[in-house]
């Protein structure tokens, strides 16, 4: 049975809703946006196309929204008017450096310079008036994997086009022009990196975000599972591999690494990076690169072997024939390999002050299979990232562009996504948002609260910004009050949304934490749980900590710690 008629789809609907039924073929079952004059000539279109509408707070939001939600479902879309548009670019952008796929459609009233607004920041734009433009559009995104802008002329809105090639595939790939001399590259490339494997004694693969991007998760785990090949995962994939496997080694954090991952990838002989999103990256704790002599990059559209980039290899064509093709009884054997989890050196009494080192470690011992994490990329990111998850784990988190605030709208995509999948109450959503970065997008928690989502809800409230006090090495400047944020009353905020009925708790103490982690009430998913946690101002996860030890003393001046 075809679309149009499994559907009942008329044979002559408007252009928008042509799109949406697109949309709806790729698994796509919400738009997001803020309502507006311009973007309410679509509502009709969502509707009628089977897609549900969620209005956002602000524009910002609703870019992290789409985010989150395309990095669970595989494409997402936000609508919004030209007059509006530039409020969800710092999202955009962001989308655009982790390889998300974002569908920006934009209604136009007036003549529109698209190139003034994208310039390279899309990774492909048009404005559409016909089936075809918004086929190629489509294809484009969810093959490409980066945001993709659409504008749709106003006057086009209620324009009849002809639904009959929704019958027609919207899953054919994108390929390159010259598909032969592809082909034949596709081939010599799996020669070289199958004859580098095979020669390897000490072989490596890292499993980077674009493996999870394209959905490759279980065929390359399946790989590994054969293979027993040592494997890392990055920042930005954790949680795309189980971590049961005995070859998996850890997360590859660039200088934040524990030593153990640090001295598979130096003594590594061949690296194998699949699906790399990032080869060198550096911000202001973290240096982020890979140094093996003989490395083997897989992006989305070339390879890398050693200092030799190959151009127009596409991973989506390579990968699934690399991986057929290697005979993995020519592959070295490897031992395996014991991961230590990172655990406080000392087990603390229960009168015992929180700090960053036990809380993350207690967290990772109350996380369950299946659980579904969004977190700022504040402490809180590099304290899980360096503990070892329960398998089918995810962490939602923004790695590499680091907007502050992100994982409130983010929270909103994911709570919607599983919703969508019909998975939601297969699985625990938990934020964990630092005190300074809620104050930035709390406004979601609104619409969080008006769809009836239940998350956990912790807070860190080390009273402002942790990591930026920690990265100022004058001691002079350590308590300069422009690291400071207003305190707020945390765990009202969900009664400033008319919201009565929900657990909250606040956690100063070790005893406290385990307490409320072992709680029959905490643990039962059918209400909203709000956890306020008090660690010091000046306490962070260990690998980030390069303060001389000395200085680590609770009852030094620097160490804030909120009076309750």
């Amino acid at each position: 049975m075809s679309y149009t008629d499994r559907y009942n789809v008329q044979p002559l609907i408007p252009l928008p809703e042509y799109l949406f039924h697109r949309l709806f073929q790729l698994n796509c079952r919400t738009v997001f946006g803020v309502a507006n004059y311009s973007t309410a000539k679509l509502y009709n279109a969502i509707a009628d196309s089977g897609l549900q509408w969620i209005q956002t707070i602000n524009q910002l939001n609703t870019s992290f929204a789409v985010d989150a939600y395309g990095r669970t479902i595989g494409i997402s879309c936000y609508i919004t008017s030209e007059s509006a548009e530039l409020g969800h670019v710092n999202g955009f952008f962001g989308s655009f450096c982790e390889y998300v796929p974002i569908l920006q459609v934009v209604v136009l009233e007036q003549s529109h310079d698209l190139e003034r607004l994208i310039g390279d920041v899309s990774i492909f734009h048009d404005i559409v008036d016909d089936p075809s433009e918004i086929d190629n559009c489509v294809r484009m995104l969810f093959w490409g994997k980066r945001p993709v802008y659409m504008g749709l002329r106003s006057k086009d809105t209620m324009k009849l086009v002809h639904s009959s090639s929704l019958n027609t595939s919207i899953y054919d790939k994108i390929l390159i022009q010259n598909h032969f001399s592809q082909k034949n590259n596709i081939q010599k490339v799996i020669q070289k990196i199958t004859s580098e494997l095979y020669s390897s004694t000490r072989p490596l693969i890292v499993v980077d975000a674009l493996i999870d991007r394209y959905d490759y998760n279980k065929t390359i785990q399946s790989f590994l599972t054969e293979t027993g090949i040592p494997f890392v995962t990055t920042l930005m994939s954790k949680g795309a591999i189980n971590e049961s496997l005995p070859n998996f080694v850890g997360t590859f954090l660039g200088t934040m690494s524990q030593p153990i991952v640090r001295e598979y990838m130096n003594n590594a002989d061949c690296t194998l990076i699949l699906g790399c999103m990032i080869e060198n990256f550096k911000n202001s704790y973290c240096r982020f690169t890979y140094k093996s002599k003989n490395q083997i990059l897989l992006w989305s559209d070339r390879v890398k072997i050693e200092s030799n980039t190959i151009p127009d290899i596409l991973l989506h064509e390579l990968l699934p024939q690399l991986i057929s093709s290697i005979d993995t009884t020519k592959i070295a054997s490897s031992r395996p390999v014991a991961i230590p989890n990172m655990i406080p050196r000392v087990e603390p009494q229960p009168v015992t002050f929180l700090r960053q080192e036990y809380l993350w470690f207690k967290m990772s011992t109350w996380l369950q299979e299946g659980d579904v994490i969004i977190s700022e990329s504040g402490t809180s990111a590099i304290g899980l990232l360096q503990q070892k998850f329960p398998d089918n784990t995810r962490l939602i988190s923004q790695a590499i562009w680091n907007s502050s605030g992100y994982s409130i709208g983010a929270c909103l995509g994911v709570l919607t996504a599983y919703r969508d999948m019909g998975q939601l109450n297969d699985h625990r959503i938990i934020l964990i948002v630092g005190d300074g970065s809620l104050q930035f997008t709390f406004q979601e928690l609104s619409t969080i609260l008006t769809h009836g989502f239940k998350p956990y809800i912790f807070i860190i409230n080390n009273q402002g910004y942790t990591v930026d006090r920690t990265l100022n090495k004058e001691k002079t400047h350590l308590n300069a009050t422009y690291f400071d944020i207003q305190p707020w009353e945390l765990l009202k905020i969900p009664s400033l949304f008319s919201s009565r009925e929900y657990f909250k708790r606040k956690c100063m103490s070790v005893g406290e934490l385990n307490g409320l982690l072992s709680d029959k009430e905490f643990n039962n998913s059918e209400q909203l749980k709000i956890v306020e946690l008090i660690l010091p101002s000046m306490d962070v996860p260990v690998l980030l900590d390069s303060r001389d030890e000395s200085s680590d003393d609770e009852s030094s001046p620097q160490h804030k710690r909120i009076k309750i």
